[in-house]
């Protein structure tokens, strides 16, 4: 009888614990979602205790000067509140996992160097550390961040090694915590990093008031061929750094520290330049101009950091894209409001291409030549792509759909604008716009208006393959049609019009004949991507064809 009860009760606690634990994740797949959809301004502004109480979680085993490190933080943040766009930004700091330069649990200095770990809200990567110097008077922070280090550029004065050993931290740490033995990062440093080893060395002036030195040496070994030739140990890369601590001490007194661009790199302009305008010359290699325009422009110029440590493009073409987003804010005030308008609209701190959220929204973005509604939900895979590869070329696009549709209207009625003659204009008309407007990738000079065409078409049903047919042969006379131009800047869209017009008088364009709108519906009436009935496919019937446009 006492074996049975003592089943039940194991029993009984097993499904609570279970219970706990699936509580406890909830919350933190919760508070992670939370933090994904809150813009900047909103997060500053709120106090979740569940975000805010995660992020000073310490062990009572940890070291008590990591103990007094995050009160420091706590104390800044009662006053800042940014605790929660660190982590929104960055993730959560693994305080028991730092590294600092005592000897024992119980020891405490006057002179402190550590290391502290920053693990992501959404999972187990180790995107960052904070650096900590603690002086007599109190301490300074830094922040340093793995996609930034990843693609900042080597200068003479933080040289290719200096960046290597930079990542080579967060080796270690994922050593540590993860059990990820090689580390590999993309961008301008390509390395595999493994196997570092962080030495804290003797202290050297200890005991003299003026100034105390400590120093740290940090050996990794690099998959690949070093861009630097370097200091080996034992077939180790070592780098020596050394800090020295004055007497008095210093302290930022603000928590800006963790909200740049995860660097002390300030001297790259010059000091004229703020850290990020800075950060983004090196990385991208803007002019003078560029950089003047988001010295005036900070929100725009941490868009454009965040974008280039994010995204998934690759990163010339990101660095490409961000100049041309640049220029283009400066030379065409229509799209620097479009810019603002979708600063405004989210406060998402996230480049409009890339927001995903905002463009969902048809009356933000809309790219679809046959339909208004919902555009953004019907786009393709392909399209959605595209719009992040070629976002200047995308929003020239998106102009000229609205431009179409009003011609089309305007020289056709409405029985013809759905698989008539009137559609083959529409088409036709919106391409030749499309590739005056857009061009040819420099890269293999390929026509970005047949890739937004073919990518429109490429998720259309079996059923309506006329359909298909005639938009796709449309599309390529269209985009003839717009090569063709010797000066594209000077041609208005109503010669642009006249063009296809001609062209589809002469019979070059193709449209669907019989159509019967009675007997075969639209295919899809309240967009909701499913056939309405068997026999709804935009007015065509079993005997439609294509014919010229001229019968």
């Amino acid at each position: 009888m006492e074996k049975k009860t003592q089943r039940k009760f194991l029993l009984l606690l097993s499904v609570l614990l279970c219970i706990y634990s699936c509580k406890k994740e909830n919350s933190i797949k919760n508070d992670r979602k939370l933090l994904q959809t809150l813009s900047d301004s909103t997060i500053s502004s709120i106090n979740n205790e569940g975000i805010i109480n995660r992020f000073f979680v310490v062990s009572d085993t940890c070291n008590p000067e990591i103990k007094f490190i995050v009160n420091d933080i706590r104390r800044q943040n009662q006053t800042s509140k940014f605790v929660a766009a660190f982590i929104k930004h960055n993730g959560y700091p693994i305080w028991d996992k730092s590294l600092l330069n005592l000897n024992g649990n119980a020891k405490v200095s006057d002179t402190t160097v550590a290391f502290i770990p920053v693990k992501a809200a959404n999972g187990n990567e180790i995107t960052a550390y904070i650096f900590c110097l603690k002086q007599k008077t109190g301490y300074t922070y830094h922040l340093y961040k793995k996609s930034f280090l990843s693609i900042i550029n080597p200068t003479p004065s933080f040289t290719a090694r200096q960046i290597e050993t930079y990542l080579s931290i967060f080796s270690y740490f994922e050593n540590d915590i993860n059990n990820i033995s090689n580390v590999s990062f993309r961008g301008t440093i390509k390395k595999k990093i493994s196997d570092t080893k962080i030495s804290f060395m003797n202290q050297l002036g200890a005991g003299i008031s003026m100034f105390s030195v400590e120093s740290v040496q940090i050996c990794y070994r690099i998959g690949g061929v070093s861009n630097t030739s370097s200091v080996t140990i034992g077939g180790y890369e070592c780098e020596t750094q050394w800090y020295i601590f004055w007497g008095g001490g210093s302290s930022t007194g603000t928590v800006n520290w963790w909200f740049d661009d995860g660097g002390s790199f300030s001297n790259i302009g010059g000091g004229v330049y703020s850290n990020t305008v800075a950060a983004l010359m090196n990385v991208a290699g803007l002019n003078g101009t560029q950089a003047d325009f988001l010295q005036v422009n900070p929100d725009r110029a941490n868009e454009l950091l965040y974008y280039l440590q994010t995204t998934s493009t690759e990163l010339e073409t990101a660095k490409n894209i961000s100049k041309q987003h640049i220029d283009k804010m400066i030379n065409d005030n229509n799209y620097l409001t479009f810019v603002l308008n979708h600063a405004q609209t989210t406060a998402s701190g996230i480049v409009w291409w890339e927001d995903d959220t905002w463009l969902n929204n048809s009356v933000n973005f809309n790219l679809d030549i046959d339909e208004l509604g919902n555009q953004y939900d019907e786009l393709t895979q392909a399209e959605k792509a595209l719009v992040k590869i070629y976002p200047m070329a995308a929003y020239e696009i998106k102009k000229n759909v609205q431009v179409a549709l009003d011609e089309s209207k305007l020289r056709y009625s409405p029985s013809q604008l759905l698989n008539g003659k009137g559609d083959a204009f529409r088409h036709a008309f919106w391409m030749a716009m499309n590739e005056r407007d857009c061009g040819k990738d420099p890269s293999n000079l390929s026509s970005i208006a047949k890739k937004f065409g073919d990518a429109h078409e490429s998720e259309d049903p079996q059923a309506l393959h006329l359909e298909k047919e005639m938009d796709l042969y449309n599309n390529s006379i269209g985009i003839n049609v717009g090569s063709s131009y010797w000066f594209p800047i000077f041609t208005s869209n109503s010669t642009v019009a006249e063009d296809i017009e001609q062209k589809l008088n002469n019979g070059e364009l193709k449209y669907l004949k019989p159509l019967d709108f009675n007997a075969s519906k639209a295919y899809d009436a309240n967009h909701d991507k499913i056939q309405d009935c068997p026999t709804c496919l935009d007015g065509i019937l079993l005997n439609t064809i294509l014919v010229w446009t001229n019968q």
